[in-house]
């Protein structure tokens, strides 16, 4: 999954770039439908001439449908258009990265998803901190997965996903992608706005001033260049 998941990345940025692309299927061996193997082929190949043509944008998104393999195929192509939105070089793109997570949420049933950064346990623990995406169906839901990760200064990051109890449990390879989703997020979180939190804790005071430590990071700078403004 791993490897299918860098190997659509290159593909969509090749396309951007007009370099060389490749289309690709995947199918797994079911038990109760498939008699050989010639099965599980003929299924990808169909599946790899289907995300051909979508590639090409001869068949639109919406045909896809929400199971099996092309649930699969439909996953990695909304995955590789994230990561392409968090790592645009101008600047990430917000907006579609909230439209992209809640396109995937949806996929796989979920009621609601929070992200919320936090700049000390004391937050953590209020429940205080910043909500940086979110999405709510407005059905009632249970957590189902939560992520965290911390700083070296205890600032820290958290995710959870909720889903209905009317809804079908997530199966172990829907989970897998929804983790896998989860962590992408935290990772950007983490690169971006608590990289922010760990500087303003480092040179700020709790009342929000410069601090000894930012003195002395303003003079290094300023004395490096051989110019110190008094």
């Amino acid at each position: 999954m791993e490897l299918i998941a860098e190997l659509g990345m290159k593909v969509a940025e090749n396309k951007r770039a007009g370099l060389v692309t490749l289309a690709y299927g995947i199918s797994d061996f079911d038990a109760k439908n498939d008699l050989r193997v010639q099965d599980v082929f003929e299924r990808a190949d169909e599946l790899m001439y289907r995300n051909k043509r979508r590639f090409k944008g001869e068949i639109p998104d919406e045909e896809v449908s929400s199971g099996g393999s092309e649930q699969y195929i439909k996953f990695y192509e909304l995955y590789e258009q994230l990561v392409s939105a968090m790592t645009e070089i101008g600047g990430a793109d917000i907006p579609r990265i909230e439209q992209l997570l809640i396109e995937i949420s949806t996929m796989f049933r979920l009621s609601k998803g929070i992200t919320r950064v936090y700049k000390n346990p004391k937050e953590e623990q209020d429940g205080s901190g910043e909500t940086l995406c979110c999405f709510d169906t407005g059905k009632e839901g249970e957590a189902i997965l939560s992520r965290r990760v911390a700083t070296s200064v205890l600032s820290s990051a958290t995710i959870t996903v909720y889903m209905s109890p009317d809804e079908k449990p997530l199966t172990d390879r829907e989970r897998w992608k929804v983790e896998l989703v989860m962590r992408t997020v935290l990772s950007f979180v983490s690169r971006n706005r608590l990289k922010n939190i760990v500087e303003e804790l480092a040179y700020l005071d709790d009342n929000g001033y410069p601090n000894l430590r930012s003195l002395i990071k303003y003079i290094n700078e300023n004395t490096e260049t051989g110019v110190f403004v008094n």
